[in-house]
């Protein structure tokens, strides 16, 4: 049983959900206690982020996960609102440079060293059980990271 939203998130990362889409899915329900769920769209919006968007190796998949609920979040659906905007590129910015400070990179072939473009590499990976070595910490720290952000959102 988990017992933390880092956990819950680490296992649906390990049911087979990518870590784009484990996060969002917690960050999602996390949102619905403040009254905007998107259900719907979760975990599918975020399914190309995964492996370092379309296993491309770069941005963390997890990372971009919370960017995706950030934006949720923060509700900027107005051009000509640029306070909204802006805050959601603080809170992004703070994040990646955290992110960054603890695991040395916010690239995923830094942070797992494999070529997801290459079949091999991705059997590999899964072979190895490199997802739960690696990439777990990333979606706990991330998933705790976003619901503390969604919880400061909700006090101001």
């Amino acid at each position: 049983m988990a017992t933390s939203l880092g956990d819950r998130a680490v296992e649906l990362f390990g049911s087979g959900f990518n870590c784009a889409e484990s996060v969002m899915l917690v960050l999602n329900d996390r949102l619905g206690k403040r009254g905007s769920h998107h259900a719907s769209a979760v975990p599918c919006v975020a399914t190309g982020f995964g492996g370092g968007i379309g296993r491309s190796g770069s941005t963390c998949g997890a990372l971009s996960g919370v960017v995706l609920a950030i934006g949720l979040a923060v509700k900027h659906d107005k051009a000509a609102d640029l306070q909204k905007k802006y805050k959601a590129y603080d809170l992004v910015s703070d994040m990646v440079v955290n992110f960054e400070r603890k695991f040395g990179s916010s690239l995923c072939k830094d942070l797992v060293g494999y070529n997801f473009r290459n079949k091999e590499e991705r059997l590999r990976y899964r072979s190895e059980r490199a997802q739960d070595k690696m990439c777990s910490k990333f979606v706990k720290w991330c998933v705790d990271y976003g619901a503390q952000l969604i919880d400061n959102l909700k006090e101001k």
